[in-house]
């Protein structure tokens, strides 16, 4: 039928349903997947192992995907999908969990005719201690003073006695001339888990030095006029994000900036916020 033709014959009358319903293809077969369960969790590996049942997959189903999906979010908006091998059969897999909350699980089967999920399983995960919820390191956007921006990554070493933070590779440009150190651009803080803070002191007030030519950090008051001795880095409940203040690099040579650093993208100032890796 041409398309002329076909306009034409919608014009003669609706269709009744079932003659509709004759034009579709046939909707081809989707997986099944039952019986998940939630089998151990190890709190402060921030693990879950999950197992699940997946049956009727074929050869000739196309895209077949199984697996499962993990959120700390009953609705899942923001979710992570742990996938496995696309056979008939019970599998386990081990996906990432965040202490101290409710996560939620569900397994998932789906092909491109459609999915099968099965019911979500709420599993109340153990707290930890806050250090060792700390990821390994934090990623964000600097925004400089003097214009454009800068990816960062700033790593993190807890100490022994669980108290002394390291954080290095502190700020992008120094870290454009030194690879990740533990002694170089790094400064040394102290975890205050109650109040979920990391408080650095100087030793040379008004600066930080970052232990790389004459390079220091100055952080300035509330005010944003007169440099402190002591700031502090801010972490989530979850310790997903860390909150760094704005601040400016500072050349004790020169008796002057190299750049500054804030996280609005607008005004290059405010906190910049890293996330967890």
């Amino acid at each position: 039928m041409t398309l002329s033709a076909a306009v034409l014959a919608s014009c003669t009358g609706a269709l009744e349903k079932d003659e509709v319903e004759a034009g579709f293809a046939p909707a081809g077969a989707v997986p099944t997947v039952t019986d998940l369960q939630v089998t151990e969790v190890d709190e402060f590996a921030k693990t879950a192992v999950v197992t699940a049942t997946f049956d009727g997959i074929t050869d000739d189903m196309a895209a077949v995907e199984i697996g499962f999906l993990t959120s700390t979010s009953e609705s899942f908006l923001n979710s992570t999908a742990t996938m496995v091998e696309a056979e008939n059969g019970t599998f386990s897999a081990t996906v990432a969990v965040v202490p101290g909350i409710t996560n939620y699980f569900v397994a998932m089967a789906a092909t491109t005719s459609g999915a099968c999920y099965t019911e979500t399983v709420a599993y109340d995960v153990p707290d930890i201690p806050v250090y060792a919820k700390l990821a390994p390191s934090y990623s964000g956007t600097y925004y400089s003073w003097y214009g454009g921006s800068a990816a960062n990554v700033v790593y993190v070493d807890v100490a022994d006695d669980h108290k002394t933070i390291t954080l290095y590779n502190w700020d992008p440009m120094v870290a454009g001339y030194a690879e990740p150190s533990l002694t170089v651009n790094s400064l040394v803080g102290t975890l205050d888990e109650e109040k979920l803070t990391i408080t650095f002191t100087s030793a040379t007030p008004p600066f930080f030095m970052l232990n790389f030519s004459d390079a220091g950090v100055v952080v300035f008051d509330e005010a944003g006029e007169n440099p402190v001795s002591e700031f502090v880095v801010t972490l989530s409940p979850d310790c997903l994000k860390m909150v760094l203040p704005e601040y400016g690099l500072y050349s004790t040579s020169q008796n002057g900036f190299y750049d500054g650093w804030g996280g609005d993208a607008d005004t290059a100032s405010g906190p910049i916020v890293l996330v967890a890796d």
